[in-house]
């Protein structure tokens, strides 16, 4: 979920071993005056109480949601006021939490249980480290019921849910086996490096949003990752779907205070340390749009929906694309400190905001149009993201990252066509919605956009110094700089790579996620400005002028922003110099496929 999300690219890579995590297994077996064992509980132990149902002390979705203050930090001694008593339902009757639809187990256990009690009362305080299983318990049990209640449980087992997993900072999904080798899908939530009392399993919508990357991968196949690419809009879909249903679970709970289209304020807003807010939302601008949160500047023509002088962005496909929710942005340019200091532009988490505000938007507009109606909206929509997951296109040598926004929305909008459950006034909203985002009914981009403006050429292995050169016996990762001469910005773009001529070859798949042979290879770069992007963000005042271009390496500020997006090729000791020739195809997700001829230079 966050920096080192769960490698999305090919499901049996995600396999790890979960066992031995932790030493801190208490062994004792005695009783205490509550009927509680003494942290961690055993897992063998004889008979249970066959009680599904029983009660703990969990946050209502955060400890800022939970007292309705939104200035509440996480270094605050008033942090664990806030919980309250909640039923807990579907357990398994055995006194831990494992249930039917999730399986909650501690870090500090060595992956066994760390919460027991013979009735079922799980009552902690928020120093207490059960606390966190039980906020994990609570929230991963409602969301996956209501998966099942939309008859679209996925994965059918209980996941696994490894509250105060040994990691900082970071919260992930993946697979793994347990000490029989069954496969399991596990969740694991960390904790904070700067705050020592603070985890994330306090926030619900990150244990949703895990739980959702499950759900994601079973929709859609049990053999491929949704993503393949370290930067495609696949991979950025599925964290945008993982957002968007955190904050479509815990609508009903937002406090009068809080923004109900803000995701994970607590754990991505606090928990990084004072003066950092990696915040993700929902609304159709960012936060430091100078019409935030009502975004009355937004449209998805570039030269209405942003400004760098008024400070004004749209999160509208494809121009809103990569731009930062949050962060601590200084006045008077904030959308030029945003754009050059607000992190990779192409990185899957980013790049997932338009997906994530486009989905939660169509949710609240059904919400509102039926508002005694929640639980049936949830339904519809779980359902229907489900089945459009399963129906959408999977790898295959001539595409190896075949999903993208426009695909995704396209065939959900068709599922919900058919849905029964759906009034052709809800249809008519939900057009509307992906019209405005950009998504639907756009102008695509007419042929003859692309050109090539040059290549760049970085040396991982080098025979000679590293001058950015070509030359024989080295190898390095190969960028094409493709020039786009519309008005119209390009995204999603398919990059299919040929090489003609002998005396160089792309490196394997161990170098190369799209690596089909060594003559051929795919990767996808996010995006390429169009002309109108390029002078909504420009400006006469140095202040705010922001300086980008019509070309791939002119489109993002930061050199580091291309690292997922190179090819590595290898050139031959015994390559002869001149000119070698790689054909390339541009298939952008908006607009028309192009075919260039490149021009490369082998030097001695």
């Amino acid at each position: 979920m966050f920096k080192s999300s769960w490698a999305s690219w090919v499901s049996a890579t995600l396999v790890v071993f979960l066992v031995g995590c932790s030493s801190k297994k208490n062994s004792s077996k005695e009783l205490d005056a509550q009927g509680d064992l003494p942290y961690c509980a055993p897992v063998s132990r004889s008979g249970g109480n066959g009680l599904s149902t029983g009660s703990g002390r969990s946050f209502s979705i955060d400890p800022r949601n939970s007292v309705n203050d939104p200035s509440l930090f996480p270094t605050s001694s008033s942090v664990g006021q806030g919980a309250s008593t909640y039923t807990l339902n579907h357990l398994s009757g055995n006194g831990t939490l494992s249930g039917t639809y999730v399986d909650v187990r501690s870090g500090l256990c060595e992956l066994d249980y760390g919460a027991y009690n013979a009735r079922n009362v799980f009552d902690y305080g928020h120093d207490d480290p059960r606390f966190r299983e039980v906020m994990s318990y609570r929230y991963g049990d409602e969301y996956r019921a209501s998966l099942a209640r939309s008859g679209s449980l996925l994965p059918a087992k209980p996941v696994w849910v490894i509250a105060s997993c040994p990691i900082q900072d970071n919260a992930y999904y993946s697979q793994g086996r347990d000490t029989q080798g069954t496969i399991v899908d596990f969740v694991c939530l960390g904790s904070s490096s700067t705050v020592s009392t603070a985890s994330f399993s306090d926030d619900g919508q990150v244990t949703i949003h895990e739980l959702q990357h499950a759900h994601t991968q079973h929709a859609y196949s049990d053999l491929y990752g949704l993503g393949h690419f370290g930067f495609d809009e696949a991979g950025a879909l599925n964290e945008g779907l993982s957002d968007a249903v955190a904050l479509m679970m815990t609508r009903h709970e937002v406090a009068p205070a809080l923004d109900p289209y803000l995701f994970s304020g607590w754990a991505l807003g606090s928990l990084f340390g004072p003066g950092s807010d990696y915040a993700r939302g929902a609304r159709r601008c960012p936060t430091y749009d100078s019409s935030y949160p009502n975004c009355t500047g937004f449209s998805a023509d570039p030269t209405i929906g942003f400004s760098s002088e008024a400070n004004r962005v749209s999160f509208a496909y494809p121009d809103g694309f990569g731009w930062p929710y949050a962060g601590v942005v200084s006045p008077p340019a904030k959308v030029k400190n945003a754009f050059l200091f607000g992190g990779p532009p192409q990185e899957v988490h980013q790049a997932a905001i338009i997906a994530s505000g486009t989905f939660f938007e169509i949710f609240e507009a059904l919400r509102e149009r039926r508002p005694n109606e929640e639980s049936l909206i949830q339904d519809i929509l779980l359902a229907n993201l489900t089945d459009t997951l399963a129906g959408l296109p999977k790898p295959s040598e001539t595409n190896l990252s075949p999903v993208t926004f426009i695909s995704f929305f396209g065939g959900l909008y068709t599922k919900l066509s058919v849905d029964t459950r759906v009034n052709s006034q809800d249809l008519d909203r939900v057009r509307d919605i992906l019209r405005e985002r950009g998504l639907m009914d756009f102008t695509p981009v007419a042929a003859g956009w692309a050109s090539l403006a040059g290549i760049r050429f970085t040396e991982v292995r080098n025979s000679k110094p590293l001058d950015g050169e070509m030359n024989r016996g080295e190898e390095g990762d190969l960028w094409f700089d493709v020039q786009n001469s519309a008005s119209q910005t390009v995204a999603g773009i398919l990059v299919e790579a040929e090489i003609l001529d002998s005396g160089i070859t792309f490196a394997g798949a161990e170098a190369n996620y799209g690596a089909i042979s060594d003559r051929k290879a795919q990767i996808r770069y996010g995006k390429i400005n169009g002309s109108s992007i390029v002078a909504a963000l420009s400006s006469t005042d140095s202040r705010y002028n922001i300086s980008i271009g019509t070309r791939y390496l002119t489109t993002y500020p930061m050199r580091s922003d291309y690292s997922e997006t190179g090819l590595r090729i290898k050139i031959s000791k015994t390559a002869t110099t001149g000119t070698k020739r790689i054909r390339i195809r541009l298939t952008p997700a908006n607009g028309a496929s192009e075919t260039i001829e490149v021009s490369v230079e082998v030097k001695s």
